[in-house]
């Protein structure tokens, strides 16, 4: 999901009309839209844990890679 809304915004549509082609909230599509450019490390965990979680766990990552990686 994270991938589509990456290309949807990438082709210039709004977060706003990404939100509303796909049902969403607009807050989930930001969210989607920055755990897109998740690092490698990070991709397997799309599947398993929420979109909250991945993308809390992407900030941190940005802060310390290291220990998040541990």
């Amino acid at each position: 999901m994270a991938d589509a809304v990456a290309r949807l915004l990438k082709l210039g549509r709004t977060q706003a009309e990404v939100g509303r082609m796909l049902g969403r909230p607009k807050d989930q599509i930001a969210m989607l839209a920055a755990v897109a450019k998740r690092p490698p490390a990070m991709r397997a965990l799309g599947d398993r844990v929420g979109l909250r979680t991945l993308y809390e766990l992407q900030s941190a990552w940005k802060q310390d890679a290291a220990t998040v990686e541990r």
